[in-house]
């Protein structure tokens, strides 16, 4: 039979934290839920530690392609009713299939549901709870999200058959392509928030998320996309311009702290473009 929760998680060169990773779904209190771990090409000793776990989850490996590649490959393989993303440097508490499945179960018009998190580091918890109230919101996130991506991809639980709607992740954005789906998601169906920290992010694995020129270049790829679409709308047209604005002037401090002038007027240039375009 099919489960009634789909877990994806995606992996490369994990093997130090992906056992964590999956014993903690697997501690998981709902357990009506089927584990699908997408190897993303690892060339470590990730396929080693999956091994340990055969019996239990469903492994598949694809060469190395990105995670959002990955995502959507387990995405073809799953059956569930409600798809949930993780990580695999990341965490869930004990309660967070349960709590999020009965959210979507009692809202019938959410599309999506999620929640806090806390973010840790290796000597512990950085921050308990990350979320501010004016972030907790039901109903129609569109805008809140063009603002800024407010989600975590492992705190989110969706109905499978409003990805099959929306689409899969865009393979062109190496960073940005949970936010991007999350706005295709958003325009489309409302959310519904659980206000508990029921994940635990990492954040000092691999820092990818902190490489500021391929963050900004994808948020403003992601806002560019965007831009077309709302163009009746005066209001978030004006969010849109905001968000790039600030994209490129954290690139305009990024390339002139690292010394390269002649890179960060250009950004000045785009960024002034940005306000009034």
């Amino acid at each position: 039979m099919d489960s009634k929760v789909s877990v994806i998680i995606p992996t490369y060169n994990r093997a130090q934290l992906i056992g964590a990773t999956l014993a903690s779904v697997l501690a998981q209190t709902f357990r009506d839920y089927e584990i699908i771990v997408v190897d993303d090409g690892s060339e470590d000793d990730t396929a080693k530690c999956l091994a340990r776990f055969e019996d239990r989850i469903t492994s598949h490996r694809i060469e190395h392609s990105g995670a959002s590649a990955a995502r959507n490959a387990g995405l073809e393989i799953a059956r569930g009713e409600y798809i949930a993303f993780l990580d695999s440097d990341d965490l869930w508490e004990p309660r967070f299939l349960e709590r999020m499945s009965a959210a979507l179960d009692s809202a019938s018009r959410a599309g999506f549901v999620y929640c806090d998190y806390a973010t840790f580091d290796a000597r512990g918890i950085v921050q308990p709870a990350y979320l501010p109230a004016r972030h907790k919101l039901r109903g129609n996130l569109f805008a809140q999200l063009l603002e800024s991506d407010l989600l975590s991809t492992g705190a989110l639980m969706i109905r499978r058959e409003c990805l099959d709607r929306t689409g899969g992740f865009d393979p062109a954005l190496e960073i940005t392509h949970d936010w991007d789906l999350w706005l295709r998601l958003a325009l489309l169906f409302d959310a519904e928030c659980v206000d508990e920290p029921l994940v635990r992010i990492r954040v000092d694995s691999d820092g990818l998320t902190r490489n500021t020129p391929r963050l900004h270049a994808n948020n403003l790829q992601v806002l560019a996309k965007w831009r077309g679409q709302v163009d009746g709308d005066r209001n978030l047209r004006q969010l849109i311009r905001r968000n790039m604005a600030t994209s490129h002037r954290a690139l305009v401090t990024y390339f002139w702290n690292a010394h390269r002038p002649v890179a960060a007027l250009e950004q000045c240039g785009q960024m002034l473009i940005a306000r009034f375009r």
